[in-house]
Order: structure tokens, then sequence, then C-alpha cells
């Protein structure tokens, strides 16, 4: 089991084997290796808050397995 913690906060306080959580837009904008991980973290899990673009959606379709984590935001979410 590992912890997911926001990548900003392991940043501050390194911990081994972690999880760190980024945003989407961050980690589709880091290109295809992902974004820059803290110390400490092992990978990495997005954010997904049902606001990004279908590019950064589609930014998901790579062959490494990514989780994510998705808080919606009230009235975003539209699964039924």
């Amino acid at each position: 089991m590992h912890v997911i913690a926001p990548a900003a906060a392991l940043a501050d306080a390194p911990l081994p084997g972690a999880v760190a959580q980024v945003a989407l837009r961050d980690a589709a904008a880091a290109g295809a290796h992902g974004p820059a991980l803290p110390e400490g973290a092992e990978r990495f899990a997005v954010v997904v808050d049902g606001t990004e673009s279908d590019g950064e959606l589609a930014s998901l379709q790579v062959p490494a397995r990514v989780p994510a984590v998705v808080p919606t935001k009230t009235g975003l979410c539209t699964v039924s």
C-alpha cells in the first residue's frame, strides 16, 4: 500500500514510496514521460476535476497505467 499525497506536500516532506498527486493539466504539459517526481515518490496519480480539455484527457491514453483521483465539482459530473 502506498500513500497518495499532493506533489507539493511531498516536496516539502518527502515520504519514501509515496504516489505524487498532480493535476492532469500539469501531467499533460509534462509530456510522455510525465511530471518530475518529488524525492521519495515512486510514481504519480492524476487529479481529474472535470474541467480538462479533450486534448488533456487524450494524454491519459498512453501505454503506462496511471491511477486517477476524480474529485469533480458539484454540477460538473454528467455520469448518471
